[in-house]
């Protein structure tokens, strides 16, 4: 007998919220450069702590989304999203009344599980969608909003001291955590034999390469976002000047999305993500191999579209190569393993020290992704793959 396979369908309403919710599980992210600052100056825990400490957040939410990823498809990924607002919530309220580095610590870790809570659910829910592809992009559009209001809302809040960044969080998980509520439970269940908990099904070597592909583009881009503060500094941004910069950046990112969602899979996947990892790598070299004040500017305004991009295509890669949302939601964490290494990366490479070698492992690790992720393209299946590549 034929499996019956429930689950509730991908509405205008729920993609919104989609969409909005989906952005508080890369808040850690966006946010990452005045984490590391004020654990390291104003806890004065130091670069190396504050460096571990980003990278313990980013690890524990990376774990919880890839465990939940492995049977998402039969939990409820409302309940689940809602569960990790009301964790982080709780967490960020823990970190505004830290007074000492261990409590800090553990709240941020705390911070990590709800958002990788929210990861696991809002990585999977696209495949409800007759076009995966355009969700994500959707999705990284919002992202784009979400990371320059957070830098904005930053220096709106600079009167509150070192409790600022945690009370920026706050305010956003309370707000855009309202989203979770409109998500659709999408749940899939199954008696057929052949369609048993995705745990027991075998992954292709296509989605193992995308998925790859997306935890190297991220630790890139965490290693270079880690230390944005510091390298901007160093080339001669005062705080406000950086802080307006960061914005402009984050607004400018939406655009990627909006690209992405605009060409969806006209050209195939081959071009655009070759488009999006070249101009990352531009970014990457700008920021911190090139030097001198307007060179920088140049490389942080190219630094979110293309994230947006070349991110909305990977996932709607893995969109295509596993119908699931397994494929996907494990994408997500792969992506959040990469962030949380990108850290630790940027630590040993100022061990050097010079913030040029921020960007040469940026730069390379971006190489190799992009190397990886052709890999990925080829193995489309062949309904999709006959469509022009370039």
């Amino acid at each position: 007998m034929s499996a019956t396979v429930t689950a509730d369908t991908l509405t205008p309403r729920a993609t919104v919220a989609l969409s909005i919710a989906s952005t508080l599980s890369w808040l850690p992210m966006s946010v990452l450069p005045f984490e590391v600052s004020t654990i390291a100056d104003d806890y004065a825990f130091g670069t190396t702590g504050a460096g571990w400490t980003a990278t313990g957040e980013l690890l524990v939410l990376a774990v919880t989304a890839a465990w939940l990823g492995r049977s998402i498809d039969s939990r409820d990924k409302r309940a689940l999203s809602v569960l990790g607002v009301l964790v982080a919530s709780a967490a960020s309220v823990g970190s505004i009344g830290a007074h000492s580095i261990i409590a800090l610590v553990l709240s941020r870790l705390m911070v990590g599980l709800g958002c990788g809570m929210i990861a696991a659910a809002t990585n999977a829910l696209p495949t409800l969608h007759r076009k995966p592809e355009r969700v994500f992009a959707y999705m990284q559009i919002t992202l784009g909003v979400q990371f320059g209001l957070a830098n904005y809302a930053m220096g709106i809040a600079s009167g509150l001291g070192r409790e600022r960044l945690f009370s920026v969080e706050l305010a956003f998980l309370v707000i855009l955590g309202v989203g979770a509520l409109l998500l659709p439970s999408g749940v899939r269940r199954t008696n057929d034999q052949s369609m048993q908990p995705t745990e027991d099904r075998g992954i292709s070597k296509a989605v193992l390469a995308s998925v790859a592909s997306l935890a190297l583009l991220w630790a890139s881009l965490q290693a270079s976002w880690s230390f944005a503060e510091q390298a901007a500094t160093a080339r001669g941004l005062t705080e406000k000047s950086l802080i307006m910069w960061f914005t402009i950046s984050g607004l400018i990112g939406p655009g990627g999305g909006i690209a992405a969602a605009a060409l969806g899979e006209r050209f195939g996947y081959w071009m655009p993500l070759t488009v999006g990892f070249a101009t990352q790598w531009v970014s990457a070299i700008a920021m911190y191999c090139m030097g001198g004040y307007y060179t920088y500017v140049v490389g942080i305004l190219l630094f979110n579209a293309p994230i947006a991009f070349t991110t909305t295509y990977l996932l709607g890669l893995l969109a295509v190569l596993d119908k699931t949302g397994r494929g996907a939601s494990i994408g997500g964490a792969a992506a959040n393993f990469g962030g949380a290494i990108g850290p630790l990366l940027g630590v040993v490479a100022l061990s050097v020290p010079h913030l040029s070698s921020v960007g040469a492992i940026a730069a390379l690790l971006l190489l190799i992704a992009w190397g990886v992720c052709t890999s990925a393209a080829r193995g489309l299946p062949a309904p999709v793959e006959v469509r022009p590549v370039g």
